[in-house]
């Protein structure tokens, strides 16, 4: 089997578009994960993607217009990655309010997934969803949607609209308001625990409202939360349907 020249800069643009996709996407960017093994899955991945799509001639100009081309692809894997990665940051958002409702947002854990810190209630809901998608083998899913994505957009053809940011604005949007769903179960429980510290506060003006509420809204939370967990496959199931939606949209408008 001859293998030309061509076929070898075909092959790298699609090692660009799977590299800079794993490197962003939601599962696969998690900083656990080494870097040598995000780049042996990427090649293993190409290889794999490799025969499954027929070659198309490459059209440039020179070594620069090859090099616009690798550009192009990695802006792709990127572009799509990260906009389906959003999806997992709410659940740090979301968490981040549960958090300064329940007196947590002073205590700050490293986050060995991505590196920094955030609050204990986004911990746990990140790791929780992130468990669930993998035992429901969601990340064979995004494996196959990033091989798919060549079927639509060929490697050497990438468009990159001038108003993709429009696509993110609307996201980040659609985002704040899952987080807020999230968190309203939360909130309306510590809502009813300041009410009824207010009216504690007004009969027994002589009791330490503050020492005892803190306790009383660190209790109600934690109690929330316990009630709530079992809406976490639910909230897993929503945001794997978030992640699919996004990927396509993005999809469509590179192609």
């Amino acid at each position: 089997m001859n293998f030309t020249i061509e076929q070898l800069e075909f092959f790298l643009l699609i090692v660009a578009r799977i590299s800079a996709f794993i490197y962003s996407a939601p599962i696969f960017s998690q900083n656990m994960i080494p870097r040598k093994v995000k780049a042996a899955l990427s090649v293993l991945l190409a290889v794999i993607t490799y025969p499954m799509l027929e070659y198309d001639k490459l059209e440039y100009i020179g070594v620069l217009g090859f090099a616009l081309l690798v550009i192009k692809e990695v802006l792709c894997g990127v572009i799509i990655g990260f906009s389906a990665n959003i999806c997992m940051m709410i659940l740090g958002f979301a968490g981040n309010l549960m958090d300064v409702e329940m007196g947590f947002s002073m205590v700050q854990t490293m986050n060995p997934t991505a590196s920094f810190e955030t609050t204990i209630t986004g911990n746990l809901l990140t790791y929780v969803v992130l468990i669930i998608m993998l035992l429901s083998n969601a990340h064979l899913y995004i494996i196959e949607a990033i091989i798919d994505t060549f079927k639509i957009i060929p490697a050497g053809t990438v468009n990159i609209p001038s108003n993709i940011y429009t696509a993110f604005v609307g996201f980040l949007v659609n985002y704040f308001i899952i987080a807020i769903r999230i968190f309203i179960p939360v909130f309306m429980c510590i809502l009813v625990a300041n009410v009824v510290l207010g009216i504690l506060t007004r009969v027994s003006p002589q009791m330490n409202m503050f020492a005892v509420g803190f306790q009383i809204k660190i209790f109600a939370g934690l109690f929330i939360l316990v009630i709530i967990a079992g809406s976490y496959a639910g909230i897993s199931d929503y945001i794997f349907e978030q992640i699919k939606e996004v990927i396509r949209t993005m999809v469509n408008m590179l192609k």
